[in-house]
């Protein structure tokens, strides 16, 4: 069976290859040299499929990508090729197609080539099918310079646009070997972004104006240059205003001036943006910057405002964001600005979950801010035998976003104009660390007690956390037999260290401290202090002092010792005068 699969195989390809051989037009090739170019082909593909590949940033249009050495490119005739060949431009700026021979694509676009080649072998045979693809960009070497995170000398492939680049300059990831002190200075500046962003989130402004977006130049080494406009190539689809890289760009990111001609977008719209003004700019550009309306947008509401008609022009815009009037050439300081619809009184109510010993745990209806605690146990049928208020708790939605650059800025932030010392500052960082988003409460109060402080309102979010009695205090630290102590009403620290054995030789008794379970506050432990299950005690040891620092105290010490020593010897010397 195997050798009458290998025998039609065979037969196979010398059906395909007297097809190829008898192509109209195009001269023979031996069997030898075919197998030999196939062979080559497979090798070199191999090692493509074995390179360092860069992300796929751009889709590649044929007619503005410019062709360079070292792309690679596929081509498949048919039925002229009985398989696709692999062409490589090579260093003189040309590409050698097996049987018709050198083609020069300097200065050519992909588009260029593809109409060269079809030309030539549909003139060989008009029946020929041609396809010639982008196999793997070459790579180029750029210089970026300017208003970017980390300028320098880039190798980049040829099908990143100047846009792409600049992005890839201003990636903080992809610098793995940057210094730890350049690593920390540019998490701030993205914290500081990153909070500009939520001050400005559904605002209807933006956070910022990118001068350079408009205003980025290309120096060709060829000695031309050309002005980069991004945010017209995104809005627009003009590709020629971004450009695709080429060897030996400099790219000059500018710094913003402090003063231009700005237009705007503003108000219910997805892409609330102020750019550079340019003479030309038109309101399609405006409204297709919004890239989008939001769900309360009022399109009855549309306004043009100029500096010449400060009262502003309705402007008709269906959901699409088409102009269902003519177009205007803008004037610098023109803003265009989408309205809002009002919104709906939001509802009053909310709901709140209640977990835990309850006779029926759930989630419960409640009117925010009027609702309060009791009425919402008394709803579940109130506590289980099992429940133990001590421990029972209320958690609430925080308000405050952590940023996702620096964890820290919150922390820095509510420090910036304190007043505490030094020793403070490391209790404060810890304190605020782990903060936690309970309700200021105490159930025991609120209910074997009836304090109307503690029976609080409720919001719409909350959950109720009434646990069981774990019935046992957790004794730890330097004492004798650590671990869970039985829980006995009315019973104060002492009592519980000697239930644990006693102190430990090493223990710092005036030190020990009781710990509530449902705060994790720490308590001195008074006589009058009495501990609830699920609380704990700590008895620490005394510090360790360093040798260094063991050895400065006996120095402090014996020149205090000399001090007195020499003072009294000198009082003796004067009174035996």
């Amino acid at each position: 069976m195997r050798i009458k699969t290998f025998v039609f195989l065979i037969i196979l390809f010398f059906a395909h290859y007297q097809l190829f051989t008898q192509t109209k037009g195009l001269p023979v090739l031996d069997p030898e040299k075919l197998m030999g170019r196939l062979a080559d082909r497979d090798i070199l593909k191999n090692r493509l499929f074995q390179q360092e590949q860069f992300p796929s940033a751009n889709i590649i249009n044929a007619e503005y990508y410019k062709l360079g050495p070292g792309d690679v490119l596929i081509l498949q005739v048919l039925p002229a090729f009985m398989n696709e060949e692999v062409l490589t431009v090579t260093p003189e700026n040309s590409v050698i197609i097996p049987r018709i021979g050198t083609i020069d694509v300097k200065g050519k676009t992909l588009k260029e080539l593809k109409d060269t080649i079809n030309q030539i072998f549909i003139n060989h045979n008009p029946q020929n099918k041609v396809y010639l693809s982008l196999y793997q960009p070459r790579l180029v070497f750029v210089t970026i310079r300017g208003n970017v995170s980390y300028p320098g000398n880039y190798y980049l492939p040829a099908s990143y646009t100047v846009s792409t680049a600049i992005r890839f300059a201003n990636d903080f990831i992809i610098k793995s070997e940057i210094p730890q002190q350049q690593a920390a200075a540019m998490l701030k500046i993205l914290s500081k972004k990153y909070e500009l962003e939520q001050n400005y989130s559904e605002t209807g402004l933006p956070f910022s104006i990118n001068y350079s977006e408009r205003y980025t130049t290309v120096f060709h080494k060829d000695g031309t240059s050309e002005i980069v406009d991004i945010i017209k190539s995104e809005t627009l689809g003009d590709y020629s205003a971004d450009p695709y890289l080429m060897e030996g760009d400099i790219i000059n990111v500018p710094f913003p001036n402090l003063i231009f001609p700005t237009i705007s977008v503003l108000g219910s719209i997805l892409n609330p943006s102020v750019i550079p003004y340019k003479n030309g700019d038109k309101l399609s550009m405006l409204v297709k910057l919004a890239k989008g309306i939001k769900e309360n947008a009022n399109l009855e509401n549309i306004v043009l405002y100029t500096p010449q008609n400060p009262n502003g022009t309705k402007i008709q815009i269906n959901e699409n964001l088409e102009l269902l009037s003519g177009d205007i050439e803008l004037t610098e300081g023109s803003i265009l600005i989408f309205g809002e619809k009002p919104l709906n009184q939001p509802s009053n109510y909310g709901s709140v979950s209640i977990k835990g010993e309850v006779k029926k745990p759930g989630v419960y209806l409640v009117e925010n801010n009027q609702t309060r605690l009791k009425e919402v146990i008394e709803k579940a049928g109130g506590f289980s035998e099992n429940a133990y208020l001590p421990l029972a708790k209320i958690l609430r939605r925080n308000g405050n976003e952590i940023s996702k650059t620096d964890p820290m800025n919150i922390v820095k932030q509510y420090f910036q104009y304190s007043d505490l010392t030094l020793d403070d500052t490391i209790r404060y960082i810890l304190d605020i660390d782990q903060r936690k988003s309970v309700v200021s409460c105490d159930f025991e109060s609120a209910f074997v007690k009836n304090s109307e402080k503690d029976n609080v309102l409720l919001q719409d979010g909350d959950v109720i956390l009434v646990p069981n009695n774990p019935r046992t205090v957790y004794v730890f630290g330097q004492v004798n037999q650590p671990g869970f102590v039985e829980f006995s009403e009315n019973k104060n620290m002492k009592w519980y260290i000697e239930k644990a054995g006693g102190f430990a030789p090493n223990a710092r008794k005036s030190r020990a401290r009781i710990i509530r379970g449902n705060t994790l506050v720490w308590l001195e432990g008074n006589d009058d202090v009495y501990l609830n299950a699920g609380d704990m005690v700590y008895v620490p040891r005394p510090p360790d002092i360093p040798s260094t620092v063991e050895i400065q105290n006996y120095g402090l010490i014996a020149s205090i010792a000399l001090t007195f020593v020499t003072v009294i010897s000198i009082i003796t010397n004067l009174l035996s005068r």
